[in-house]
Parts: C-alpha cells; sequence; structure tokens
C-alpha cells in the first residue's frame, strides 16, 4: 500500500516515462541474453550436433549402409535372422568361461613355468582366451558357409571353420596328455614335452587321448575346455546370420547407429547445460519488464491514455528457440530439466490482463 501511495505521488507522466524506459532497458536486455544463448546454441551445434563434421559423416555413411542392408533384405526377401546379444553380454560370458576353464589348465603350467603365482594363471588364462577366440572363429565360419547374396559357397569360411576347429581340438587333445602324463610324474618343461612325445609316439595320437581319459584329472580338463569350447561355438553360430555380408551390413549399421546416438547425447547435454546456464537471466529480465510494463499500463489507464502495442507485447513470445529446444528433447526422449524452459511459461500470459 505504501508503494501505491508512493507512485501517486508522483508526477503521472513522469512515472510513465520512468517506467517506459525501465520497460525498454528489460526488453534490450533480455535480447541480448537471447543472442548471447542463441551463439552458444549455434558454436555448439557446429561443433558436436547436426552441422558438426562427424555427425554429417556419420549420418551419411549410416545412410549408405542402410541402404545397402535394404536392398540385401530385399534380395534375400527375410528379416535378419540371429540371436540379439548384447556385445558385452558376450565378453562377460566369455570372461565367465575364461574364469572357469583357466583353473583346470593352470596345472600344466605351474610345472612347465615352475611358478604356481600369477605368471601360470596367465598363462593358462591366455591359452584358455586363444581356445575360446579360435571356437568363435569357427562358430562363425560354420555358420556363414553358404551365401544367399551371392548364391555360392562360402570356401574361406568353410577353410576358417575347418583350421579353428582343429586347432582348437589339437591344443584340448595336447592338454589333456599332458595332464595324465604328469598326474603322478613331474618335471620341467622339457621333461613335459618329452612325455608327451613319448605317448603320442608309442600310442598314436588318438590312442594316446584315448588312454588320457583313463586319468580322472585329464578327463576333467578335457570336459571343462570342451564345454567352454562348444558353449562359445554355438554362441557365435547363432549370434550371427547365415548370410556374410547381410550380417556385415546389419552390425555396420547398428554401430553407426550407436555412434550417432552418441554424438546426438553429447550435443543434448552441451545444448540443456547453455539453456539452464541463461534461464534464470531470461526469467529475471521478464519479470523486470512485466512489472516494468504493468507500471505503463496500470499509468496509461490513470492518465486515460490508449493502449499500444507495445503494453499487449509478450516478451517471452521472442524466446522461441526454447520451444525449438524443448520440442527437440521431447523427440528423443529427453525432458528438459525443472527451472529451465518450463519457467519461461511464467511470463508467456497478456500482460494487458494483469494490470485490469
Amino acid at each position: 500500500m505504501a508503494r501505491k501511495n508512493d507512485t501517486a505521488s508522483k508526477d503521472p507522466l513522469a512515472a510513465l516515462a520512468e517506467f517506459t524506459a525501465k520497460r525498454s532497458s528489460a526488453k534490450a536486455e533480455y535480447m541480448a541474453v537471447l543472442d548471447q544463448r542463441g551463439n552458444a546454441l549455434l558454436s555448439v551445434n557446429e561443433k558436436s550436433g547436426m552441422r558438426s563434421l562427424e555427425y554429417e559423416t556419420l549420418e551419411e555413411k549410416l545412410a549408405r549402409d542402410t541402404s545397402e542392408y535394404e536392398r540385401i533384405k530385399t534380395a534375400l526377401r527375410r528379416p535378419i535372422s540371429m540371436l540379439q546379444v548384447r556385445p558385452a553380454l558376450l565378453v562377460l560370458i566369455a570372461i565367465g568361461l575364461a574364469l572357469l576353464e583357466a583353473p583346470a589348465n593352470k596345472f600344466l603350467f605351474d610345472v612347465a613355468l615352475q611358478s604356481s603365482g600369477i605368471v601360470s594363471y596367465a598363462a593358462s588364462a591366455g591359452t584358455t582366451a586363444f581356445l575360446l577366440i579360435l571356437a568363435h572363429f569357427g562358430g562363425r565360419g560354420l555358420r556363414q558357409c553358404w551365401s544367399g547374396i551371392r548364391r555360392r559357397v562360402m570356401l574361406g569360411n568353410i577353410a576358417v571353420f575347418v583350421f579353428c576347429s582343429l586347432l582348437a581340438l589339437g591344443i584340448i587333445a595336447v592338454l589333456t596328455v599332458a595332464r595324465a602324463a604328469f598326474a603322478a610324474d613331474s618335471g620341467s618343461i622339457g621333461d613335459l614335452l618329452t612325455s608327451v612325445r613319448g605317448h603320442f609316439d608309442n600310442l598314436g595320437p588318438l590312442g594316446a587321448l584315448v588312454a588320457a581319459f583313463s586319468d580322472t584329472s585329464a578327463l576333467v580338463l578335457a570336459c571343462i575346455n570342451i564345454g567352454g569350447i562348444a558353449t562359445t561355438f554355438l554362441l557365435a553360430f547363432f549370434s550371427h546370420d547365415a548370410d556374410t555380408d547381410y550380417d556385415h551390413v546389419h552390425r555396420t549399421v547398428q554401430r553407426l547407429e550407436a555412434r550417432l546416438q552418441k554424438v546426438h547425447q553429447s550435443y543434448l547435454k552441451a545444448r540443456t547445460r547453455i539453456i539452464e546456464d541463461h534461464a534464470p537471466h531470461l526469467v529475471g529480465y521478464a519479470a523486470n519488464y512485466n512489472t516494468a510494463n504493468g507500471k505503463v499500463i496500470e499509468l496509461k489507464t490513470l492518465l486515460g491514455q490508449t493502449l499500444t502495442d507495445d503494453e499487449r507485447f509478450v516478451l517471452t513470445e521472442l524466446d522461441q528457440l526454447a520451444e525449438d529446444a524443448e520440442a527437440a528433447d521431447v523427440a528423443v526422449g529427453v525432458r528438459p530439466s525443472d527451472g529451465t524452459v518450463h519457467d519461461m511459461r511464467d511470463y508467456r500470459r497478456p500482460v494487458a490482463s494483469e494490470g485490469a
């Protein structure tokens, strides 16, 4: 009430000029902040947004590979046929299998390296990982032995399957025979190799392996290794499409989409930070503008002057970029933070009604 009396005690025309000047100043400051924010958003868009070189390059590659994917899909007349397993899950399964198999193989490396510490365990884990990698490539090679798009047998994939399978089984056979040979004896790595060679020379490869199965430790080692390899083989078989080209372009499209989404999310975070940084200033200047405009309307009404478009002007309608940013957030499923874009709505109402 005291503030009203203070306003009324002033010369109305002088007060009107004062509040008109304050309104103009608030509007100018508001527009200056909008310009600053617009320049910042444009800069971040050119750096990591849709105008950035990285985004445009990825988008171009994605469009090209998506077109190739649709072409192959139309030619084969079927959707992609593969077990959709996240790469992270496959890595976890592989690590679990390696942790399961490594202790079974560790005994041999304890003998061979004359050490029972981290060195022998690392060597055992490395051998196990190599076996799992062979199983993976073998499973994929068998899965993609025929190309529907090329209409021919993929001899290279068949060769990979045969080579990886034979090498993996050969390593397991050597490990199994060595484990049986050292069930009762011990010695250096030279003794280990001599003993294994003697078993193969006397009994033959198959005979030495069958004889090794009579030893429980060797049989357990073989079962664990074969189980791990079989699991990895089946995962690789069913997690790839039968057509090598279809499988390759599908994975390429998925990878490009993930990279494009990552770039876009980085841009959204940077843009949100910019909007949040400028929002308090915009809200403050909008409040100053509304307060001054309300006083102008009050004084013009008191003086019997006609209200112009300046009094009916809604300052926050200048902030079209905030509306565009909010729409973009909704489009990608990211909700704007409280206290940023939504706060601007508080000032998007006709000021003339406030002074009425």
